[in-house]
Parts: structure tokens; C-alpha cells; sequence
């Protein structure tokens, strides 16, 4: 199944602290839909803001195909988060309540 106007079929599915920008990237220049986590490769206590927009600029040198964030909407810094994926007009976000 194709959403309307997407040449993509398939994408990963992010995996809260593990998906990231090499691995989306990755994906997506192989023809799917590579997909960040907002935590991945974060220090512990580290800036979830600050590492999600890091993850998006890393993934937007290692690729010109579309990708997406995937983050969960019961995580304390969600409204951070979501203002975060805003500001970097990310085009595709997939969220979930855990």
C-alpha cells in the first residue's frame, strides 16, 4: 500500500534508542523510508532536543531522499520534541502512544 502522491512502499520502524542517522540514511538511500529516533545515540541525561535536530542535519548530509522521525507522544519531552520537528520541517513524523 502507497499513501497518495509517495513513491515509497516500505520504511523502518524506529526503534526508540537505537535508530539512527546512518541507519535511516542508509535506508532511505536504498529506495524505502528510513526512519530517526529522537533518543538515539543520546547521553544519558543528554538534550533530547538537541540530539533530534542533530540526528535530522547528520541524516540530511548522508542523504536527499525522504526520511521521518518516529517518537512516542508519553515521553515527558514530547512537546519538545514536536517543537523540534516543527522548526526542522521534518515531513514525515510517526508517533505513538506507549
Amino acid at each position: 500500500m502507497r499513501p497518495a502522491g509517495n513513491q515509497i512502499s516500505d520504511y523502518s520502524r524506529g526503534m526508540l534508542w537505537l535508530v539512527n542517522a546512518e541507519l535511516a540514511s542508509s535506508v532511505s538511500n536504498a529506495g524505502a523510508l528510513g526512519i530517526i529516533s529522537p533518543l538515539a545515540g543520546m547521553e544519558k541525561n543528554g538534550n533530547s532536543s538537541e540530539n533530534l535536530m542533530f540526528r535530522i542535519a547528520k541524516t540530511r548530509e548522508l542523504t536527499d531522499r525522504p526520511f521521518g522521525i518516529s517518537t512516542p507522544l508519553d515521553l515527558e519531552e514530547s512537546g519538545i520534541l514536536v517543537d523540534a520537528l516543527l522548526k526542522e520541517e521534518v515531513q514525515v513524523v510517526i508517533t505513538k502512544f506507549v
